[in-house]
């Protein structure tokens, strides 16, 4: 199907497309309205993006990445979701 060099380069699209994705979620969750739905879409992003973090820190996804790769792409908009879920949760209760 691919080459070795094909596959190489569409697992880095596909890690961009991800880590854009998981960026703009923490934007959301970080600057975006608080409101009870979106602030419960806003911790179910943030329980995605850490069960998804986790099997990739612990090499259960196929794909083996990089520590810096792991770092950017998956672990920091995974804790800037979670500082947007913690900050959402202190506007909601105070």
């Amino acid at each position: 199907m691919f080459t070795p060099t094909q596959e190489k380069w569409a697992m880095v699209v596909v890690l961009a497309f991800l880590a854009l994705a998981l960026y703009v979620a923490a934007g959301v969750s970080v600057f975006g309205a608080a409101d009870r739905s979106d602030d419960f879409r806003a911790g179910w992003i943030a329980a995605i993006s850490m069960a998804l973090c986790y099997q990739t820190g612990y090499r259960n996804i196929l794909r083996n990445v990089g520590p810096l790769v792991f770092v950017l792409v998956f672990l920091l908009p995974t804790v800037l979701q979670l500082i947007g879920v913690a900050i959402r949760l202190v506007r909601l209760y105070s």
